[in-house]
């Protein structure tokens, strides 16, 4: 009976404890956060959100629809596949490297064409896209910029 008092009355302290600290933490965050006398400029308004002019034809989804369309049929009917990453590198040689956790689409080319449809921010950077060959050739590399709203290779 005993050690049943003593958890009680220890877990009763370490409430109470935690209790008092949370309480002047509150007071003091508080306080920090109030203007002061000397700080407070009298001649500044405080902005409301309804003081905010926003343009009536303002779009305010940040998801763009975008298009590519791949023919690459004059140079190529073989077997072959499209991917577009949205983060890549350049090297010393000047050739693109994909940053392949960064793939956005992936899909193989029918007879060397393909159009696809996708989505991305508005606050996409440059973008990379590339053919692999399954022969083993070199891929065909291309930087497509946000500003195209068809993507036409």
């Amino acid at each position: 009976m005993n050690i049943k008092r003593i958890i009680i009355l220890t877990l009763i302290i370490f409430i109470t404890a935690c209790n008092s600290n949370d309480e002047y933490n509150y007071t003091q965050t508080k306080e920090s956060l109030s203007p002061s006398s000397d700080s407070y400029n009298s001649e500044e308004k405080l902005r409301k959100m309804s003081d905010l002019v926003v343009p009536n034809d303002f779009n305010y989804n940040s998801i763009i629809e975008k298009e590519v369309i791949v023919d690459i049929s004059t140079y190529s009917t073989e077997k072959a596949h499209l991917s577009i990453y949205s983060r890549f590198s350049i090297n010393d040689n000047g050739n693109y490297i994909p940053d392949l956790n960064s793939r956005i689409l992936s899909t193989p080319l029918d007879n060397g064409k393909a159009t696809l449809n996708f989505y991305v921010n508005d606050i996409q950077a440059n973008t990379l896209a590339e053919i692999w060959f399954y022969d083993g050739k070199d891929p065909i590399q291309h930087q497509f910029t946000p500003l195209e709203n068809s993507w036409i290779w």
